[in-house]
């Protein structure tokens, strides 16, 4: 059945290759080889766009790898543009060694399309060719979504660069408090934190225990998640049970005031909200979880009630 596909692809021209690459599977690998066989033949009509499918086309397995490795190649030799380029990054089917190559050559010939170097920059590369990238986009004018995937991908003094470039520009608080969320470095989040309070102050109350809630369950830094600890402390009156029961479990990192005062507090607050609605869940709540045998007392005595 093999040797009947190869004698019909033998005799098709050039369109119907392609066509035969884009169904993927056995058709696309004899397509493809037949393709490779008459460009080394010389075949003029085998050009950049029969290699660019076959690294698009549903070819997989060793056989796969080894025909798409090849038409990189060729293309890197033969036909080195932004479109090549491109398709040879975003092809997972390649080693990443081999597109990093073809990254880091683009970069080091001055290449400096911004699509191009986002398309690197955004890609499962290693942080050097992220940094080199990132190094280039940094000479031309960015919006902030691009500075803010600079700063997410690179490392070192090419994202701490970015990052000063995004902090002055960028309200966005969307963005900063995903920065300020980020796990490592912490640097970038603590610097981050430090440039976007004023802004978080701004805010009206319920905005501000919504960032600060955030903050203070996602952010990494201990120095954030006190800071934030602390700001809530300060807006108590308008947490929800939510916000509360956050700030409870997180009562050992305010420095503005005792934790036992603040566990105190909340037991009290949650104690007072559950009779007002007649809550046994939340009695409950207070029972199993408070310090102080006089809330406990009022709590079992409402529970029975």
């Amino acid at each position: 059945m093999e040797r009947d596909f190869e004698e019909k692809v033998r005799k098709m021209n050039v369109e119907e290759l392609m066509r035969f690459l884009e169904r993927g599977g056995l058709y696309a690998i004899l397509s493809a080889k037949e393709g490779l066989r008459r460009f080394e033949k010389g075949d003029p009509k085998i050009g950049k766009d029969f290699f660019l499918l076959i690294l698009r086309a549903k070819i997989e397995g060793k056989e796969g790898r080894k025909i798409k490795k090849i038409a990189a190649k060729i293309l890197k030799e033969k036909f080195f543009d932004k479109e090549s380029i491109e398709e040879i990054i975003n092809c997972e089917e390649l080693k990443k060694k081999e597109r990093e190559k073809v990254a880091k050559k683009y970069i080091l010939l001055g290449g400096k399309d911004k699509g191009l170097l986002m398309t690197i920059i955004k890609s499962n590369l290693s942080p050097e060719i992220k940094n080199l990238a990132g190094e280039k986009l940094l000479t031309q004018k960015l919006k902030n979504d691009e500075l803010f995937f600079i700063v997410q991908e690179t490392t070192g003094e090419i994202q701490l660069k970015a990052l000063k470039i995004f902090l002055r520009k960028s309200k966005n608080l969307d963005d900063r408090i995903e920065l300020i969320e980020i796990e490592k470095p912490i640097e970038v989040a603590e610097i981050t934190w430090q440039d976007t309070l004023p802004m978080i102050a701004k805010e009206n109350p319920r905005k501000r225990a919504e960032i600060f809630f955030d903050i203070l369950k996602y952010a990494d830094s201990e120095k954030i998640k006190r800071n934030a600890a602390n700001e809530m402390w300060n807006i108590r009156e308008i947490l929800n049970e939510e916000e509360l029961d956050q700030l409870y479990e997180n009562a050992d990192l305010i420095t503005i005031e005792d934790p036992k005062v603040v566990r105190k507090w909340i037991d009290e607050r949650y104690l007072k909200n559950a009779i007002q609605r007649k809550d046994f869940e939340k009695l409950k709540k207070v029972i199993e979880r408070t310090e102080y045998q006089e809330i406990k007392e009022r709590a079992i005595d409402r529970a029975i009630e």
